[in-house]
C-alpha cells in the first residue's frame, strides 16, 4: 500500500457519514503483487512490513462535486440542494462499491474519512 497525505482545502468535506470498516486480512503479501510503477511513487514502499497498517487516500474516478459544478460553469455554493445531494450520493455510492470490491479481495479498510467535493475518495 501506498502511505497517502491529506489533502487540506476550504471547502466542506462529507465526512459525517464515515464508517469503520472491518474485513478479513490480506492472506498474501501484498509487495510480491505490487505495480512497479507504483512503487516508483514511494521508494519506501518495499521498506514496509507485510502485517503494518499504512493510512492512504483512494481516488476513485466519479468526478467530485466542484469538477462537476464548474462543468456546468457556476461554483459548488451555487448548485441547487437537490443537484448537489444528486452528485453527493452517486459519488457515495461509487465509493461503497469500491469499498465492497475491497473486502472481497480480502483487504483490511478501516474508513477515516469520505470525500466528495474536492476529491473524490476516502481515506483508510
Amino acid at each position: 500500500m501506498l502511505s497517502g497525505a491529506l489533502l487540506f482545502t476550504s471547502l466542506p468535506f462529507n465526512i459525517a457519514n464515515a464508517q469503520e470498516v472491518k474485513v478479513p486480512e490480506l492472506k498474501t503479501d501484498y509487495r510480491e503483487s505490487v505495480n512497479p510503477e507504483l512503487a516508483k511513487l514511494d521508494p519506501n514502499l518495499a521498506s514496509y512490513k507485510a502485517e503494518e497498517k499504512v493510512r492512504v487516500i483512494v481516488e476513485l474516478s466519479e468526478e467530485p462535486i466542484i469538477d462537476k459544478a464548474t462543468e456546468s460553469g457556476i461554483s459548488v455554493p451555487e448548485l441547487s440542494q437537490g443537484a448537489f445531494r444528486a452528485q453527493e450520493k452517486a459519488i457515495s455510492d461509487e465509493q461503497s462499491t469500491a469499498k465492497s470490491d475491497l473486502a472481497n479481495k480480502g483487504v483490511e479498510l478501516v474508513e477515516k474519512d469520505k470525500f466528495s467535493v474536492a476529491i473524490n475518495g476516502f481515506s483508510a
